[in-house]
């Protein structure tokens, strides 16, 4: 679903997901999104328990994520010389993107002009996909709206 949804995505969105367990609640919320620093992962609630999107809480976290080999926290620097952790907030070095993949907007003349941001896939297909999306809970009905009509001034 994740592949799907970076397909269907513009280089400048990030990827929303919830994860729920077998009685449909959520136990698992967050977003992805790439940029040259690398693939960054965001939690913002896990089970019950929520935490803003760049909480670098120092003490009592709830939970936090542990990083592994080619990860490290997203730090943010509040005041100069004071550099912290957001420990909700992991970004995978290693994986960056390809810079002959990267797309560039187009001027404004030509924008209308320009290829469909998912070249190999049809109208019917890209619009099936932003469904199964917004059905899963993946996407909400705005963005759905929004996205839709993208794939529509396509045609």
């Amino acid at each position: 679903m994740i592949l799907k949804s970076f397909s269907l995505a513009n280089p400048d969105q990030r990827i929303t997901f919830r994860v729920k367990n077998a009685a449909g609640k959520t136990t698992l919320r967050g977003d992805t999104f790439l940029t040259t620093e690398g693939l960054h992962w965001r939690m913002t609630a896990i089970q019950k328990i929520r935490r803003t999107v760049d909480d670098f809480s120092v003490s009592g976290d709830p939970w936090r994520l542990v990083p592994l080999t080619h990860q490290s926290y997203k730090t943010k620097e509040k005041i100069k010389n004071l550099v912290q952790e957001i420990t909700n907030w992991i970004v995978f070095n290693q994986i960056k993107p390809d810079p002959e993949r990267i797309i560039h907007p187009s001027p404004p003349s030509e924008e209308k002009q320009a290829a469909p941001a998912t070249p190999g896939l049809g109208i019917k297909k890209r619009l099936k996909i932003l469904e199964e999306l917004k059905r899963d809970g993946l996407i909400d009905e705005k963005e759905y709206k929004v996205k839709r009509q993208k794939i529509l001034d396509d045609l």
